[in-house]
């Protein structure tokens, strides 16, 4: 694929890593030179310096010719705007931009359809997301989530005395009758499809499938504590710890903001 990145910082590094690894051809483009000549003398893509949302910039970078653009740049406008000048400009580019204001965050859906946008992206909200999946579920060992949180993907290890020993996958969804699959066991360093006659043993680590709320009713029935958090300390007042204490709170989990700038401690206590 034809790719453009605008905006060369920490995310826009990694995304045009994996992008080279996929063999896509890639164009990025920022402002600052020196990011652009280290970038480009140490990946092979094509650097522009300039202004993403300018269409001049963007057609030296061969707009016209682009599968799909992806702004990241500090400036949530700059990346909304950027998208726009690109989608207006060739119609079959896919755009996606990093949004991480809270304000727009609200708004995404709106932003996504209103500006025709392919995708919108928050790092910060996605890092809140992980680690509020990870304070629901602590003794898991990996949470994955799928279909925009609708789905989790979960690995855990069966404890001993664990109700779970000794009865096969048959057995257990007569017994929870919960809507789950469990799609892998690891034993022993193998890799086990199971079917409805394998049997689960002690130390098995099984990775599930289900709805949330489905896989916290199974944990009940099997017995299995999640040492679900309930109360959270949050030290600094970023961005992310603003999505975390908003994730947090409307889990009913009572949540603490450490944080040294009195004005920021004001805007969070009225934000949240």
């Amino acid at each position: 694929m034809q790719i453009i990145v605008v905006g060369c910082g920490k995310v826009g590094r990694n995304i045009v890593t994996q992008l080279i690894k996929e063999n896509n051809n890639v164009t990025v483009i920022d402002t600052n030179a020196d990011l652009i000549h280290h970038i480009s003398t140490n990946y092979d893509v094509m650097g522009i310096v300039g202004n993403g949302s300018s269409f001049n910039v963007l057609r030296q970078a061969d707009l016209k010719h682009a599968d799909m653009l992806i702004a990241v740049t500090e400036s949530d406008e700059v990346n909304l705007l950027t998208c726009v000048i690109a989608k207006l400009n060739n119609s079959g580019c896919h755009t996606i931009a990093r949004v991480r204001s809270p304000h727009y965050s609200e708004e995404s859906h709106f932003l996504q359809k209103g500006l025709n946008l392919s995708m919108t992206i928050n790092p910060e909200l996605e890092a809140a997301k992980e680690i509020t999946r990870l304070l629901n579920f602590p003794t898991a060992i990996d949470i994955f989530s799928f279909a925009k949180d609708r789905i989790d993907m979960l690995r855990f290890r069966v404890p001993q005395r664990s109700m779970l020993i000794g009865i096969s996958l048959k057995q257990l969804a007569q017994l929870t009758t919960n809507n789950l699959l469990i799609c892998i066991i690891e034993r022993n360093s193998e890799i086990i499809v199971p079917n409805g006659d394998t049997v689960i043993m002690s130390g098995d680590i099984l990775t599930i499938m289900a709805m949330p709320s489905e896989v916290e009713e199974f944990f009940r029935k099997i017995g299995v504590k999640t040492n679900k958090a309930e109360n959270v300390m949050i030290v600094g007042g970023g961005a992310t710890s603003y999505y975390l204490a908003k994730l947090l709170s409307s889990r009913d989990i009572r949540v603490t903001i450490i944080e040294k700038d009195m004005k920021r401690c004001e805007e969070l206590v009225d934000a949240l």
